[in-house]
């Protein structure tokens, strides 16, 4: 697996041009008025999953696949090291941003707010885990074509069973105001441990899914 992620990072070096544009644009945002510097921790973050994404079409390219699963290592390997792959690209680019966003705020307004600005960074690092484990999961399902359509349907889809839920329980008498008030309730450290626990679980149960997947693929 280390030769795998060794392969990865020189892919990522390779594409140097394009990792300088986004953290241009990221310094851009981290300046600018008027943007809330969560959203910077946001796309900073979720350039982590393009990155991890990108690598896998780089695999597939002029059915590159055929060859590289011919080298000594198991395909579970492979699939181990594209997850270990999007923590360290994901946990790093929110790592650095996050850090970057409360050294500005510090400096800005001297002061430090771990509720506005720790714990939502948080629920940011939970929602990556959660796009992570949809995104690779179909993309080394479908490949690199489909694979993009098939994510914008996916995430439509369950965009659609949230509002069918939500739709069916009005009907059925359910309010959801009640579950809002709970949320309300519970502190924000709660809540960002649940959060986190949901999307490693999550995460986990997409490694296994993923491993399926690649061992049953034919190249």
């Amino acid at each position: 697996m280390k030769g795998l992620l060794i392969k990865d990072f020189k892919l990522l070096k390779n594409q140097k041009t394009l990792v300088f544009v986004f953290l241009a644009v990221t310094l851009f945002l981290l300046v600018s008025e008027g943007i809330s510097p969560l959203f910077v921790v946001g796309y900073a973050t979720f350039i982590g999953a393009v990155v991890v994404i990108s690598t896998i079409s780089y695999d597939e390219y002029d059915n590159g696949n055929a060859f590289l699963f011919t080298l000594p290592f198991r395909r579970k390997d492979y699939v181990r090291e594209k997850y270990l792959f999007a923590l360290l690209c994901g946990g790093a680019a929110w790592l650095l941003s996050t850090a970057a966003v409360i050294i500005c705020s510090y400096l800005k307004y001297s002061t430090l707010s771990i509720t506005d600005t720790v714990f939502p960074a948080l629920l940011i690092l939970a929602a990556f885990g959660l796009i992570a484990s949809v995104m690779l999961p179909i993309q080394l399902k479908f490949g690199q074509n489909k694979g993009t359509i098939a994510i914008f349907v996916t995430f439509f889809a369950i965009a659609a069973v949230i509002w069918l839920t939500s739709k069916l329980l009005h009907r059925l008498g359910i309010g959801l105001q009640n579950w809002f008030e709970a949320l309300q309730t519970a502190s924000a450290g709660t809540l960002c441990l649940i959060c986190l626990a949901v999307s490693a679980g999550l995460f986990f149960l997409s490694l296994r899914i993923s491993t399926l997947i690649v061992e049953r693929k034919e190249f």
